[in-house]
């Protein structure tokens, strides 16, 4: 299948023969979220692509992303920044309650202007029409970090949320920020990774993974990269499986005060 034809916005220019080099975080964007980003993005939705498979006994489909399931992709970002801990990313940037966070996030999945959160760089494993479980990934340079800061105002002001809302954030995202991981040099990166309970272990996030990962071959990377927590073993196992060998980690005791845990683990493995 052409994803030209798939997705005819795929034909845009800025996908042919673009160099790739490490990304600006979007983290560090939210520190100067009320000064606002001036690059504007247009017409770039990431790439994705559809798969049918089989796990066990339960049959997934893969499909894009769409509109309708922002919701659900406000799950999966709030439940993979968590991961197995209490908190995560998200929690700590938007410092709302958990029902005000699962809003934000679906008002970001489909701002008009695509980025590393937006819907259309997501992909969804469905079973009997159903989503159980999806997984993001972005090229670095055209939709990287820094593009999230692009739509957060828009939603903020769309739940009546200010910068003083939001600033109790700042420390937190501080402590973070001291183990973030940035882009490896000229990876596919692969984010948001989750599913729900009933169909974890099933088969659902190999799938997703291997189709994520032949879409960056597709789009021409070397090599891609996925993120963990250094302490969330079931996830390191299900990037072990699909190829991926530790690369390095960062630990430091704001991150571990702040989240729980020690730091983060970045993964990398060919394509």
């Amino acid at each position: 299948m052409c994803l030209k034809d798939e997705c005819p916005a795929f034909a845009h220019p800025v996908y042919s023969n673009v160099p790739v080099s490490s990304g600006t975080s979007p983290l560090r964007a939210y520190l100067v979220i009320q000064l606002l980003c001036t690059g504007v993005l247009s017409g770039i939705i990431a790439p994705i692509a559809r798969h049918v498979g089989s796990a066990g006994v339960t049959n997934f489909r893969i499909r894009p992303a769409r509109p309708q399931d922002a919701s659900f992709l406000a799950w999966v970002m709030l439940t993979a920044g968590r991961s197995h801990l209490q908190r995560g990313i998200w929690d700590i940037i938007i410092a709302r309650p958990e029902h005000e966070c699962l809003t934000f996030l679906k008002h970001l999945s489909v701002t008009d202007e695509p980025h590393m959160c937006h819907y259309s760089v997501f992909l969804v494993a469905e079973t009997d029409g159903r989503p159980a479980a999806a997984l993001s990934a972005y090229d670095p340079v055209n939709l990287g970090e820094e593009t999230v800061a692009l739509g957060m105002p828009a939603v903020m002001q769309k739940m009546g949320l200010t910068e003083e809302d939001m600033a109790s954030g700042q420390q937190g995202l501080q402590a973070f920020m001291t183990c973030h991981i940035d882009p490896y040099d000229g990876a596919w990166i692969v984010e948001s990774v989750a599913a729900l309970p009933g169909f974890r272990r099933q088969g659902a996030i190999s799938l997703l993974l291997g189709e994520i990962l032949e879409e960056g071959r597709r789009r021409g990377f070397r090599l891609a990269q996925v993120g963990s927590y250094i302490d969330n073993i079931p996830a390191q196992r299900a990037y072990g499986k699909a190829g991926f060998k530790l690369l390095d980690e960062k630990r430091h005791p704001d991150f571990e005060r702040e989240i729980g845990c020690p730091g983060m683990a970045r993964f990398l493995r060919d394509l």
